[in-house]
């Protein structure tokens, strides 16, 4: 997609290379057992989920 949008190589690499390291990517069943009190899945889009939790 950014590819497309001609979005610089370095740039798009970059993108890349950070997305493991600074975005949690975890099914829905790790988050909800994740040992929060009661998480709520509040939104979802397409395959992006958002959550809420009270701390303990």
């Amino acid at each position: 997609m950014l590819k497309y949008t001609e979005y610089p190589d370095q740039d798009i690499k970059n993108f890349l290379a950070s997305h493991g390291r600074d975005a949690a990517v975890l099914p829905p069943n790790e988050v909800a057992s994740s040992g929060f009190d009661t998480p709520v899945l509040f939104l979802q889009t397409l395959f992006i989920h958002a959550w809420y939790v009270r701390r303990p």
